[in-house]
């Protein structure tokens, strides 16, 4: 690891470790729920401002923050089909609350969206590429473990009174989502689809349940699992449907242009699902 891939992942998981104190900090002083959004939301724009400057300056890595092309149809419909039912789902249970509980729950789902996807994905998968670029399988590792350390965050939850079965059901839920979060920010390059998808399924969440704090049932664990499974499959195939279109990954290009062979990292990605 380099010098300046050290800095990028320090910074990057100081404002992780920032964020955590923030929350609680607000929890343990009782801070009214919509002031408690409020303060989140412009911590997550400030944190997605300082990830693209830490990444352009010390990794010349643009994290995306413009909408680009999927690869093929397929993954497409599948993402707009997710998006759409969430977003749907979530306005028809938000309607029952008051405009301040519905206002929190919506600002909390978006900075979710805005901080997560820039931490995970934009820094901390990203700075996983490098890393491990020697690796012949590396896009695959730094997706799990990316997506790994994604799931282990939710343990916070029990600082909230959560009880451990359904805190360790939603590590489970959120590393898959992960996953899915990961492949497509791998084939576009551009992290605006995850922070949209990401607020689109805690909006949802959210809204089901009148708080910020989105325990998992256990019995929907196993029904949600096989869909985002398959979910998954759809999106790593649509993703990568042929070699033209695999060699046209843009965040893979971006990373392995020196490297002679960059099909390599790319099918060595795909072999672990196929």
């Amino acid at each position: 690891m380099t010098k300046n891939e050290k800095r990028a992942l320090i910074t990057v998981l100081g404002l992780l470790l920032g964020y955590f104190v923030l929350e609680h900090g607000m929890m343990l002083f009782h801070v009214p729920n919509f002031i408690d959004a409020i303060a989140t939301i412009a911590y997550a724009i400030l944190t997605l401002f300082v990830v693209v400057r830490i990444m352009g300056q010390l990794l010349q890595h643009d994290i995306g923050l413009k909408f680009t092309k999927f690869a093929s149809w397929v993954p497409l419909v599948c993402y707009v089909i997710i998006v759409a039912l969430r977003l749907i789902f979530g306005a028809v249970n938000i309607v029952h609350y008051h405009f301040e509980q519905a206002a929190s729950l919506t600002l909390r789902a978006l900075e979710a969206g805005i901080l997560e996807e820039t931490i995970l994905r934009a820094g901390i998968f990203y700075i996983l590429l490098r890393v491990l670029q020697k690796r012949r399988n590396a896009p695959f590792q730094a997706a799990i473990y990316s997506s790994v350390f994604f799931g282990l965050l939710h343990l916070t939850n029990m600082a909230s009174g959560q009880d451990l079965t359904s805190t360790l059901s939603q590590v489970l839920f959120a590393t898959w989502v992960g996953l899915i979060f990961t492949a497509i920010y791998a084939r576009t390059g551009s992290i605006l689809y995850g922070i949209i998808l990401h607020f689109a399924i805690d909006f949802n969440s959210m809204a089901q349940m009148g708080t910020t704090v989105m325990s998992v049932p256990v019995e929907a664990v196993a029904a949600q699992g096989v869909v985002l499974v398959i979910v998954l499959i759809i999106m790593i195939f649509g993703v990568f449907p042929n070699r033209k279109a695999a060699r046209n990954s843009k965040l893979l290009d971006q990373q392995f242009l020196t490297n002679p062979h960059p099909k390599v990292w790319v099918f060595a990605f795909l072999k672990k699902f196929r």
